[in-house]
């Protein structure tokens, strides 16, 4: 190991150690005399604002501090939101009907709008709002600007909103959560040796990526990647094609849709890239750049994406996903995340095309509304559902290509009609003849009922009995 690989790991542990000691020391630097309100904040713009009283009348100005707003379920609260503000998709339900106002772009929202709408608190967003945030207060608007760093800033952001609008348990409760699942997905790629270098192209006319001082950045590092650019002055420096060509990336990561979908061909053009480690070994992959340029709490599931691309045989066989979720499954888990809005839980699962594959999930039953129902790639999917009070336990068997697994309640997931219903059950009568003796020796072995701790006083999850290998 080289001594910039050296660096990196130390790095990384710092970082990992940092989310591991940093939510026993958050301290949100508010003060306020007895009783609630008024309440006095301190934003990440260094401003001293007084809240006189528990906010009612709530406009956003960027798509994260809405995504913030909803997640501790403040939505009833929430009156106006930016042009770009699309997530969790009831803000566009809400857009849609009228109940959102829309004021204006993120980069260029309406004064006048806004003033008329009366708020009792603009959550403001990054430097270059500085100028409305001024604008805004000599209109006697309360203002808090929110400008995290790094992904402890965001966490930390999270809190402060909670403790202005007088729900701090569940902010709380929320980045804990976070921090869990962070330090779970950092704990699956820590044990590797030299971590794989990484190039996030994030524009292209002038090249530009990520660098040190940006979350990003850190998030890299968490996923046990090393940043190329890591070193660099600025969070978002501007690229030589040459740079790049010496770090020779072990793998590259662009937006979803990136160049419109163009990225690959365009490489042709650029003199020597065909040589990188990333392009001939196939190593180009995309990610949904808002879950990694907005610092709200999907932030988690940009990580996820990183890391398990860079290493996808560490997110296969036993995983918790949260305190309420944990499968276990012979695919590589692509992606996993939690609509608490709908309460479905969506798996993104993969493994080698025309393989057996198996799911084996575990969900406390307060995250899903009604009775119990699985989709694969959005139709009815055969399974094996049993309970005690407290979880379901589900069995899924497919074959193997790239596949979501949804489990959801009947009350948050469309009916299915009886021609659906027996299309389910002939499905269900092929699968099981597949598992019988004589075509099971490439397939996972199923969990028999004796498999699973079953006693009704039981608060803990099953552990059922591992695939065969």
């Amino acid at each position: 190991m080289d001594g910039l690989s050296i660096h990196m790991s130390r790095r990384r542990k710092t970082l990992l150690t940092t989310l591991l000691l940093i939510l026993p020391l958050f301290q949100i630097p508010v003060s306020h005399s007895q009783g609630k309100y008024p309440l006095t904040v301190r934003d990440d713009f260094d401003r001293s604002v007084t809240i006189q009283n528990r906010p009612t009348r709530i406009i956003s100005l960027a798509p994260s501090n809405t995504e913030i707003l909803f997640a501790l379920n403040l939505e009833s609260f929430v009156i106006g939101v930016t042009e770009q503000c699309d997530y969790p998709p009831r803000v566009l339900d809400l857009k849609a009907s009228g109940i959102l106002e829309v004021i204006g772009g993120y980069a260029t929202p309406s004064l006048e709008k806004i003033v008329s709408l009366n708020p009792d608190l603009v959550l403001a967003a990054t430097s270059l709002q500085t100028d409305v945030i001024h604008q805004l207060e000599a209109q006697g608007l309360t203002v808090v600007g929110l400008n995290p760093k790094t992904v402890s800033d965001i966490l930390k952001d999270i809190i402060l909103v909670g403790s202005i609008c007088d729900v701090e348990a569940k902010a709380l409760k929320l980045t804990r959560e976070l921090s869990s699942r962070i330090n779970f997905i950092a704990s699956r790629v820590s044990a590797q040796g030299t971590p794989l270098k990484v190039y996030y192209e994030l524009w292209y006319d002038p090249l530009m990526s990520v660098g040190k001082g940006s979350w990003i950045d850190e998030l890299i590092h968490m996923a046990g990647g090393e940043n190329i650019f890591s070193n660099s002055e600025t969070p978002y420096p501007i690229v030589n094609p040459e740079a790049v060509l010496e770090m020779n990336p072990d793998a590259i990561f662009i937006p979803i849709g990136y160049m419109g979908g163009e990225f690959k061909p365009s490489l042709q053009g650029r003199p020597g890239w065909n040589t990188l480690s990333a392009v001939k070994n196939g190593r180009i992959y995309e990610v949904d750049e808002d879950v990694l340029l907005r610092p709200g709490p999907r932030i988690i599931e940009g990580l996820w994406q990183i890391a398990v691309n860079l290493y996808p045989e560490r997110f296969t066989g036993s995983i918790t996903f949260s305190d309420g979720v944990r499968l276990n499954t012979n695919s590589t888990v692509k992606h996993i995340v939690y609509d608490e809005g709908r309460l479905l839980l969506k798996v993104t699962v993969q493994g080698p095309d025309g393989t057996k594959g198996y799911d084996s999930i575990n969900v406390r039953k307060e995250l899903i509304s009604g009775e119990p129902v699985v989709l694969i790639d959005g139709s009815p999917a055969p399974s094996i559902i049993n309970s005690n009070q407290t979880h379901y336990a589900v069995e899924v068997y497919y074959v193997h290509s790239e596949h979501q697994i949804t489990f959801g309640g009947s009350n948050t997931v469309p009916e299915i009609s009886s021609s659906t219903t027996l299309l389910l059950l002939a499905v269900l009568l092929l699968t099981c003849l597949a598992l019988i003796p004589g075509s099971r020796e490439a397939s996972p072995r199923p969990l028999s009922r004796s498999s699973y701790s079953r006693s009704p006083s039981s608060s803990s999850l099953w552990s059922p009995s591992p695939p065969a290998q």
